[in-house]
């Protein structure tokens, strides 16, 4: 699933011209999608190189709807949701989560993130859409 990032916005809403993280503009590959009763957001790669951010949906329009076979959806809470990879998103399967081994750099975590990652990118991967004509969507 790929993503144009349309607008960035601050918690509070206020637009913002730029955080460090995310660049209007730009296209982005989603590798999980979180969802609540209040808020949808999408798990991207950001701009800096760090760790995965949850960037706000109404900033982003959806480009592709090509959802990657790894993904599930996960019921946390009654009202919040996770759409991504099983062996992320299945709380069972880690201590805490999985977002909080891979921040610990556990090698069990680091090597299921790039298993997982490998399938989504198979999937549907932004390098493919680097083509001029597509840009211009």
């Amino acid at each position: 699933m790929i993503i144009k990032c349309l607008k960035i916005t601050r918690e509070d809403g206020i637009i913002i011209p730029w955080n460090g993280k995310e660049t209007v503009g730009k296209y982005y590959q989603v590798i999980e999608i979180d969802m609540s009763k209040d808020d949808l957001r999408f798990r991207i790669l950001p701009d800096d190189g760090g760790h995965p951010i949850l960037a706000h949906a109404k900033n982003y329009k959806v480009i592709t709807y090509i959802l990657p076979k790894n993904w599930i959806l996960w019921q946390y809470s009654e009202y919040s949701f996770c759409f991504g990879p099983e062996r992320w998103v299945n709380c069972n399967l880690w201590d805490l989560s999985f977002w909080s081994s891979w921040d610990d750099s556990e090698p069990e975590a680091l090597k299921v993130y790039e298993e997982e990652m490998k399938i989504i990118l198979e999937t549907d991967n932004l390098n493919d859409y680097q083509d001029p004509q597509f840009i211009n969507r």
